[in-house]
């Protein structure tokens, strides 16, 4: 075995660079990443936080139904109090507010104009409400077609100028961030 060991080439430098340089940026962005519960402790999705006061991003069809009032755990493992501030239900878009401190990791924006199918794309979240201490899960992929529609199929819900990813998104990862690969911002996922 020493021997198999010996003929094997060592890892590429930049191979081994670009992997240290992903998970630091994986580390710097997942506090932003809210894990969305109704008061009840009940359903569950995700958010990212853009601002140290405490707004916050998800989609509508996670808080519809939630109540006005909801929990929202971060990475710290803690649990705050949070209350819809603004719905756009035909976007399927929503604005929560995290209360109990003015300091929150906030996400830094990216600009989605700059997308271009190819770019790797992170989804964060909290799928299936699998990790109870708040930690998100990361699936990653690349950026599949900018400025996509999707029209009404029976509902009110109409995306429009959505950016399609191939990077897993699961149940429960709906409202988490799509990060590009500086760890900016560029969207909310939908499922």
């Amino acid at each position: 075995m020493v021997g198999l060991a010996a003929a094997l080439p060592a890892a590429d430098p930049a191979v081994l660079q670009a992997e240290a340089e992903r998970v630091a940026m994986i580390r710097r962005v997942s506090p932003s990443v809210v894990a969305i519960f109704s008061a009840s402790g009940d359903g569950g999705g995700s958010g990212v936080l853009i601002s140290p006061d405490g707004f916050a991003l998800t989609n509508f069809h996670v808080i519809n139904g939630a109540g006005r009032f909801m929990k929202c755990g971060l990475n710290d493992g803690r649990l705050y109090d949070a209350v819809i501030v603004g719905i756009d239900p035909t976007g399927d878009v929503a604005l929560v507010k995290l209360l109990g401190r003015e300091d929150f990791p906030a996400a830094t924006m990216g600009d989605s104009d700059c997308l271009r199918v190819g770019d790797a794309a992170f989804v964060m979240g909290n799928p299936f409400l699998l990790a109870t201490d708040f930690q998100p899960t990361i699936t990653v992929g690349i950026i599949s077609g900018v400025h996509r529609y999707q029209y009404p199929a029976g509902t009110f819900l109409e995306y429009a100028d959505c950016i399609q990813t191939d990077a897993s998104i699961n149940p429960g990862n709906s409202g988490g961030p799509l990060f590009n690969a500086a760890g900016e911002l560029i969207g909310i996922n939908g499922r």
